[in-house]
């Protein structure tokens, strides 16, 4: 966010939905090598738990992010008070600029130049969400790893088109969470149970838990949720532990607390000319 505000001149703030560093890494690599760019590689931590409606909420503009239960009993994240779902994304930027957008990079690749241009025209600021390794791992945890590949293939191109449609445009490449992975069943003592009431857990998944204030268990890590300034508790199973939970996605976690979860890539890259 610190990046963006601080840009003098139009930015493209790309969020490739699960990028772990080590994949930033290979991209920073291939985008030096193979255009006229200045690129340097950067990193930050993402908002515990490391899914994405907490870590797309820390990435736009706001004073203040708060939790708020729905009639559903889920959680939603507010950015000042304001949804922060995919389909309200563009409203929160434009309040913070109103010369922002908010655009699907499937979309934005698939548009004509011209209506590209359209798209950003007058616009200090264009989000653009990318999602190939996250949305993978929906349908098979085993097709990760190629789609970590063609994630690296798809946004080198999504920056030669920003770079030769928008001429001297900075762009940010960044992600909202990390992940685990094992590509091996997993023995049972790399699972455990949570130990609670069914009535004190609001949210879980296999890599952290959400629970209500006075919920208390010793073999889980508890961790600062929001800062402490939540009604709820948090916790996070120790190491590449998985918490136990009816159901697939065993291999493919993330929301917990490991390097690999928390730790997000930061590339800022520059279209410099050949000359």
């Amino acid at each position: 966010r610190y990046k963006v505000a601080s840009s003098n001149s139009r930015i493209f703030v790309i969020i490739s939905d699960a990028m772990r560093y080590e994949v930033a890494v290979t991209l920073a690599d291939d985008l030096e090598r193979e255009m006229p760019s200045e690129v340097n590689l950067s990193s930050c931590q993402s908002m515990f738990p490391g899914i994405t409606k907490f870590g797309m909420a820390a990435l736009l503009p706001h004073k203040e992010l708060t939790l708020k239960k729905m009639t559903n009993g889920d959680l939603a994240i507010l950015a000042d008070g304001q949804s922060t779902d995919a389909n309200n994304r563009n409203t929160v930027l434009k309040t913070a600029n109103p010369k922002s957008v908010a655009l699907r990079a499937a979309d934005f690749v698939g548009m004509k130049r011209i209506d590209r241009q359209e798209q950003v025209r007058g616009m200090d600021v264009a989000y653009i969400y990318h999602d190939t390794i996250d949305a993978a791992s929906h349908t098979d945890d085993k097709k990760v790893f190629p789609a970590c590949n063609d994630a690296i293939e798809e946004l080198k191109n999504l920056v030669r088109i920003i770079g030769n449609d928008f001429h001297g445009a900075n762009i940010v490449l960044t992600a909202d969470h990390g992940f685990l992975y094992t590509a091996e069943p997993l023995a049972e003592d790399s699972k455990a149970a949570t130990g609670l009431k069914k009535a004190q857990i609001i949210e879980q998944a296999r890599r952290y838990i959400i629970t209500t204030p006075e919920a208390s268990v010793d073999h889980l890590m508890p961790i600062k949720l929001m800062k402490g300034k939540t009604d709820y508790a948090a916790f996070a199973p120790k190491e590449q532990i998985r918490l136990k939970m009816r159901g697939s996605g065993l291999n493919f976690v993330h929301g917990g607390v490991s390097l690999q979860e928390l730790v997000v890539p930061i590339i800022e890259f520059k279209h410099v000319r050949s000359d």
